[in-house]
């Protein structure tokens, strides 16, 4: 295999994690301003200790439902449903980015698939 393949891996390899990185702290930008359901999203001091109780966000919901129904088979519960996006932006935002890294983790695995694979070939 041509060296300029191997260089080529390496650098999609490491722009695709760079990215997944960012999307880390996206994720939490986008959550931070959301109220949490009935407004009592449990907020943190600087310190990190809890300054109030309460629930967490719309996000967490929606994935329970949708991890309860595929356990059970029960429901049909489906992320995206009609309204979601009304009911926490930010949210949404966030679970778009979440699909966004997942979609980037798989093209990440087949850059590792194909630098093991280049890897075996010598």
């Amino acid at each position: 295999m041509k060296p300029e393949t191997a260089l080529e891996l390496v650098g999609k390899y490491a722009r695709l994690q760079r990215r997944i990185n960012l999307i880390k702290v996206e994720i939490g930008q986008a959550l931070d301003p959301c109220p949490g359901i009935s407004n009592q999203r449990r907020k943190f001091d600087d310190d990190g200790s809890a300054c109030n109780f309460g629930t967490e966000t719309h996000l967490g919901g929606w994935m329970a439902d949708e991890n309860d129904a595929m356990r059970t088979g029960i429901g049909g519960y489906r992320i995206g449903a009609e309204g979601e996006q009304e009911e926490c932006p930010h949210c949404w935002k966030a679970l778009g980015l979440i699909r966004e890294r997942r979609g980037l983790r798989r093209q990440l695995a087949a850059v590792r698939a194909a630098m093991t694979r280049l890897g075996a070939s010598k």
